[in-house]
C-alpha cells in the first residue's frame, strides 16, 4: 500500500515483517524443526496453544513470573479459551496463509517508491522472532536507506505484546519525527559509511 500511495503515506511502522519470498522461511535448527513438528501434530486446543506460545514469544518472556504464576501458566489458558471458542485453523485456512506467505514479496521498484515516498519508516522487530527473521528485517530496512530507522527489541513475534512499551515508544517517536519533518539522515541509526581516510 505504501508503494502503491506513497503520497498518501505520513510514516510507516513495520513490526516483524521480512521482504516475503523465501525470507519468510524460517531458519533450520532444532529448535524451529521441533516447533514445526509440534505445529503440524497439533490436534487439539491445547497442543496448539502450547507451540503457538513458542513460536509468539521470547523463552524469557514465557518464564516471568506474573504474581504467583508464569506467564506460560497465563498466556497458555488464554490461548487455549480463545481456541476452543474459535475451532481449530482449518487445513484450507493454514494452506491460505502459507500461500499468502509465500507470494508475498516486495519487489525492487516497490522499495525504491517506498524509499523516494518522501515519509520515514520504523522498522520494529523482536530478536527472539522464530518466524519472521531479524536480519531480513535488518536487509529491509538498509534497502530502506536513509527513511528508514531500525528497532531491535528483546522479544518474539508478537514483540509489541513483549516489549509494549518500548513499540509505543518507537511508534511515538516515528510520529513525533514525521510531525516535525525530520531529515532521514537524522533519523536514521545506521553506522555512517566512511568515505575512506582522508590524505593531506
Amino acid at each position: 500500500m505504501a508503494a502503491m500511495v506513497p503520497g498518501r503515506i505520513l510514516s510507516l511502522a513495520l513490526l516483524n515483517v521480512t521482504g516475503g519470498g523465501f525470507e519468510c522461511f524460517p531458519k533450520l535448527d532444532r529448535k524451529t524443526l521441533s516447533i514445526a513438528i509440534r505445529f503440524i501434530k497439533a490436534k487439539t486446543p491445547e497442543q496448539r496453544a502450547a507451540v503457538d506460545l513458542d513460536t509468539h514469544y521470547s523463552k524469557e518472556y514465557l518464564e516471568e513470573y506474573v504474581g504467583s504464576n508464569t506467564r506460560r501458566a497465563i498466556l497458555y489458558q488464554e490461548y487455549v479459551n480463545s481456541i476452543t471458542a474459535t475451532g481449530m485453523q482449518s487445513s484450507c485456512g493454514f494452506d491460505g496463509q502459507i500461500n499468502a506467505c509465500w507470494t508475498h514479496k516486495v519487489t525492487r521498484a516497490e522499495i525504491e517508491l517506498i524509499r523516494s515516498g518522501g515519509f520515514l519508516v520504523s522498522v520494529i522487530h523482536g530478536r527472539q522472532d522464530v518466524i519472521a527473521q531479524i536480519n531480513h528485517a535488518r536487509r529491509l530496512a538498509e534497502k530502506l536507506h536513509p527513511v528508514a530507522r531500525m528497532v531491535d527489541l528483546h522479544g518474539g513475534h508478537l514483540v509489541s505484546h513483549e516489549r509494549t512499551a518500548e513499540v509505543n515508544q518507537a511508534l511515538l517517536d516515528l510520529i513525533k519525527a514525521s510531525e516535525v519533518k525530520m531529515s532521514p539522515h537524522d533519523w536514521n541509526n545506521f553506522p555512517k559509511k566512511s568515505s575512506g581516510p582522508v590524505l593531506e
